[in-house]
């Protein structure tokens, strides 16, 4: 047995069940979330490799494209572009999303718009009509909805070191860095999220590219709060409860199962 097999057969042995349907199945395989396709070189954080079973993998498998594809779309950080990956997204939205192709026709009042809303820094001596500035459709949101939900589960595994209850809820929401109200909400979440994760990988300088900050109590092991960052660009936040916990909260249907969020793909 060569040693991948047996670095499997390990982790498999150690993580028996899926952590995303609640342990109902066996472990079959290793799932790296975030997945492989949103790092420059496909250069994974280490220690984000968790326990599926065939069937979860497969429910988000298509929805890790888009996701990854947001995430190069929105990083203002050069050190983290890497052209060959970058094309190899492109090729897969091309191939299975064509409706999520880039509108890089924009006209200068919409690209306007758009420097004034997510507060795109200006380049001296380039004209508008020159700006690097495309249209991001909105049929992405389902997509990245769905993954950053798969991420919670994934987050509250690592964090909690237990799988999660299928019965428990999770809400999540993302904008950019660069979007002045989503900075504001970012200040008030960092201050709620004390514990700080910044992603590493043996033997490379890994930057900014993955990091995350969570709010759990040892008191609470139903209860997890997360704040994250891809390098300059995509954030998000999400919090996984008990359904208990929900009747108190102002719009509780915002808030679902894990099983149900991977249902409503059919819809």
């Amino acid at each position: 047995m060569g040693q991948a097999k047996k670095k499997k057969a390990r982790f498999l042995e150690s993580h028996p069940n899926c952590c995303f349907c609640g342990g109902r199945a066996p472990t079959t395989t290793i799932d790296h979330v975030p997945n492989r396709a949103c790092f420059a070189g496909r250069a994974a954080p280490d220690g984000f490799e968790f326990p599926a079973c065939d069937q979860c993998q497969r429910a988000t498998r298509l929805d890790e494209i888009p996701f990854s594809a947001m995430v190069h779309f929105s990083d203002q950080d050069i050190n983290n572009f890497d052209e060959k990956n970058f094309d190899r997204v492109m090729t897969g939205i091309r191939n299975n999303f064509p409706e999520l192709l880039l509108n890089i026709n924009l006209t200068n009042r919409e690209k306007r718009q758009a420097i004034n809303k997510f507060g795109f820094p200006r380049v001296r001596g380039v004209a508008l009509r020159d700006a690097p500035i495309a249209g991001i459709p909105s049929g992405y949101n389902k997509y990245l909805t769905r993954y950053l939900s798969k991420i919670m589960v994934a987050l509250f595994y690592r964090e909690q070191k237990r799988i999660m209850p299928a019965a428990h809820l999770i809400w999540v929401t993302w904008n950019f860095v660069t979007n002045g109200a989503g900075n504001e909400a970012k200040e008030k979440w960092i201050s709620m999220t004390p514990e700080l994760t910044v992603g590493s990988r043996t033997n490379l300088d890994f930057g900014n590219r993955f990091g995350y900050r969570c709010n759990k109590k040892s008191t609470d092991p139903d209860l997890i709060a997360v704040y994250g960052q891809f390098g300059l660009g995509l954030q998000f936040y999400g919090i996984v409860i008990e359904p208990e916990s929900v009747s108190g909260i102002e719009k509780p249907e915002d808030f679902k199962t894990f099983a149900t969020i991977l249902d409503e793909k059919l819809l």
